[in-house]
């Protein structure tokens, strides 16, 4: 029993320094040390050791939940920095007032007011990937059906177009996307965009064509500072549009935005007037300006005329 009691303290003591309990751990090693000494000069009769043999399992208990406690406590500061990294990311607006909410993703497909057009089948990254982005906000992006600007929206994902400043960071976008299908008269059309990279004040990003059915086409210029911005928004930056036809609708948490500088993730909502509205749209096109800035496009809607309002 003697020689259990004294193989088992040097075990002790090499858990309470590999698990980092310290002082404490010594401590304990310390005082059972000295039991186990006393123990040995005196011989005291079985009962005494089997005491001495319990205290020992109770001391190495003590030292195990300890540490396990000190591990568990280790994690908990990241999950911290985390939250606190968003909070910053909304909190330096101090100057602005709140942000849209979103609605919950709807499985109906009606909103009144407008007609928006199933963009499904012409995504090239649908809403389902968002999450898995960490690179780009995206997992910030409201989706499902909402309504911003008082503009009846289905988000289902994003259709981004060729800009320069991507391109030369390796992420190239299309040039173009055709015959987007709408088949409907209506008499204004409302694009739910933002924009990657900032351009000069009036800079040409995309053009937005529509077909009609007697085969005639308009094409209709999205320019930079006019219709849309960088999606990226910081304190001090211009926020205002110079087309009273096009207005910032959404902005949010920027999840990837840095504390020390942080940045809202927007959204902007542009109205064209449909001057063929006797005329069926049958199917819009998508160029890119193939200037700095790629265009980004995650909703598109028909509807009556001057649906697009802030509240200010």
């Amino acid at each position: 029993m003697i020689c259990l009691v004294l193989a088992s303290i040097p075990l002790l003591d090499a858990v309470a320094w590999q698990t980092g309990v310290g002082a404490v751990g010594v401590s304990l090693v310390t005082l059972l040390d000295a039991a186990t000494v006393r123990l040995v000069e005196v011989e005291r009769p079985i009962a005494h050791v089997m005491k001495i043999i319990s205290l020992l399992v109770s001391g190495l208990s003590l030292v195990v939940i300890g540490c396990s406690r000190q591990e568990a406590g280790k994690e908990q500061p990241q999950s911290s920095r985390v939250s606190r990294s968003s909070m910053a990311s909304t909190q330096a607006y101090t100057n602005l007032p709140s942000a849209p909410s979103a609605a919950q993703p709807a499985a109906a497909a009606v909103i009144q007011g407008g007609d928006p057009i199933d963009l499904t089948r012409y995504y090239q990254t649908p809403a389902s990937r968002f999450d898995q982005i960490e690179k780009y906000p995206w997992r910030d992006c409201p989706r499902g059906l909402q309504k911003f600007g008082n503009v009846p929206l289905a988000i289902g994902g994003m259709i981004c177009l060729w800009g320069e400043s991507n391109a030369k960071g390796g992420l190239v976008f299309p040039e173009q996307l055709q015959g987007i299908q709408v088949s409907r008269k209506f008499d204004a059309f409302y694009l739910y965009h933002t924009s990657f990279a900032h351009s000069p004040e009036g800079a040409p990003v995309a053009q937005l064509v529509f077909r009609y059915g007697d085969g005639t086409a308009l094409t209709n210029e999205i320019r930079y500072g006019m219709h849309v911005r960088h999606w990226g928004w910081q304190q001090g930056e211009v926020a205002e549009l110079n087309d009273p036809k096009s207005k910032m609708v959404w902005w949010g948490t920027n999840s990837t935005s840095r504390p020390d500088r942080p940045r809202l993730l927007r959204f902007f909502i542009t109205e064209f007037p449909n001057p063929k509205q006797a005329l069926e749209v049958t199917t819009i096109d998508l160029f890119s300006s193939k200037q700095k800035t790629a265009s980004c496009i995650l909703a598109m809607t028909t509807g009556p005329a001057d649906l697009l309002r802030v509240e200010p």
